[in-house]
């Protein structure tokens, strides 16, 4: 390889280095500017907002499911107690058909609940992906 040469692929490998460190500059610079920028950081203090609403909210669906399945686990229980023939008292038979009422009417309470809560999870998790 002769001096001209090898010269001429060095000052071309000494071009290619500095444009190289001006574009690594440029985009250090950009990416100041953009952290620094008023809207994004906006933007980036609603989307931590809307993680953490979107986490409560997700906490919120699992406790309403939690409760519907113990209510669900105890009116089970009361219906094969009610239904087992084992209870002869008319009063505590009458007690335990009200219970099972009862517990009827808050399951029903707490499915609506727990679909309202699912739904704005969903419109959440929505609103967090755009």
């Amino acid at each position: 390889m002769s001096t001209t040469h090898s010269a001429t692929t060095l000052f071309q490998l000494q071009q290619h280095d500095l444009d190289l460190e001006r574009l690594l500059a440029e985009q250090q610079a950009l990416a100041n500017a953009l952290q620094a920028s008023t809207p994004i950081k906006k933007l980036r203090i609603e989307q931590a907002r809307a993680q953490q609403e979107l986490r409560a909210g997700l906490q919120t669906q699992k406790e309403a499911e939690w409760t519907l399945e113990e209510l669900e686990r105890r009116l089970r229980t009361q219906e094969q107690r009610l239904y087992s023939g084992g209870i002869t008292n008319p009063k505590e038979l009458s007690t335990l058909q009200q219970e099972v009422q009862h517990l009827r009417a808050q399951q029903s309470r707490q499915e609506e609940m727990a679909l309202e809560v699912m739904e704005v999870a969903g419109s959440l998790q929505d609103t967090l992906r755009r």
